[in-house]
């Protein structure tokens, strides 16, 4: 018999490797104003949440938050809205719906996981048309009563502060498209 003889070859220790951690998505601000812009707009949006819990109707009680719930103008309402002598006022659904979508545009801009200008532009210009729209219709509804209905502080909260987080997210928009220039 014929003995084969074999050659053992020591195993190489492992190298291990280690790759950086990098957070996925995340990358650098937008623009240098990003944090402030986004600051601005949190704030305003939280204003528009909260705005749906003061009155919408002055002198009636009537907020946006229990205008989800019963009728707080004229003699139909839904959630989304109430209807009365061919008159639309919006309940606080749609405050607490766009003052969402702006905080979290907000908090995009703010951590930098991407520019969300567009979603807080977009919310605060809805937010404004309705409360705009809400504010006229009371105001029209008003003519020849005897007790004239005005618009309450909730609803003048809403529009101003939609406003606000429009004029932040054009601002965010435009400086957006300066960096990419340039």
């Amino acid at each position: 018999m014929r003995m084969q003889r074999r050659t053992v070859i020591p195993a190489q220790p492992a190298q291990v490797v280690q790759e950086q951690y990098v957070e996925p998505g995340r990358g650098r601000m937008p623009y240098p104003a990003a944090p402030i812009v986004g600051a601005v707009a949190g704030a305003a949006g939280v204003l528009v949440i909260i705005s749906t819990f003061f009155s919408w109707i002055s002198g009636s009680g009537v907020t946006g938050w229990s205008m989800m719930f019963r009728s707080g103008f004229g003699t139909s309402q839904n959630f989304l809205f109430s209807t009365g002598g061919s008159r639309i006022v919006f309940s606080g659904f749609w405050s607490l719906l766009f003052g969402v979508l702006i905080v979290a545009g907000a908090v995009t801009l703010i951590t930098g996981w991407g520019g969300a200008n567009g979603l807080v532009l977009t919310a605060g210009i809805l937010g404004l048309i309705i409360s705009v729209l809400s504010i006229v219709m009371i105001y029209t509804y008003t003519v020849g009563l005897q007790h004239p209905l005005t618009p309450g502080a909730g609803l003048w909260m809403f529009a101003v502060f939609s406003l606000i987080a429009a004029v932040a997210g054009g601002v965010g928009q435009s400086q957006m498209e300066y960096m990419a220039e340039g």
